[in-house]
């Protein structure tokens, strides 16, 4: 099965609440584990990073996900890698 690994950095718009962060996590990691998605996700100074990795399908997916989301602007991939192996990311 082929992986997809992706790391982004975007800038948060208005509609980000930076005290809802737990809550954007949690609800970013119910909808990636069911689709063996992990990664990890930084906020600093209004901006966020983050990395990302899975199934190739299910990666498309989160990606466009990510890409439509309201909560940032901005968006630059620094990373997108298609391989055979994960990262071995902690969740």
């Amino acid at each position: 099965m082929q992986h997809l690994s992706w790391c982004y950095v975007s800038t948060a718009t208005p509609a980000f609440d930076p005290a809802r962060l737990d809550d954007l996590y949690a609800q970013g990691r119910a909808f990636n584990a069911p689709r063996r998605v992990s990664g990890v996700l930084l906020f600093c100074n209004g901006r966020f990073c983050q990395l990302l990795e899975g199934p190739a399908a299910s990666m498309e997916e989160v990606i466009g996900r990510v890409q439509r989301s309201s909560l940032h602007t901005d968006l630059l991939t620094l990373h997108r890698e298609l391989g055979r192996g994960k990262l071995h990311l902690a969740s």
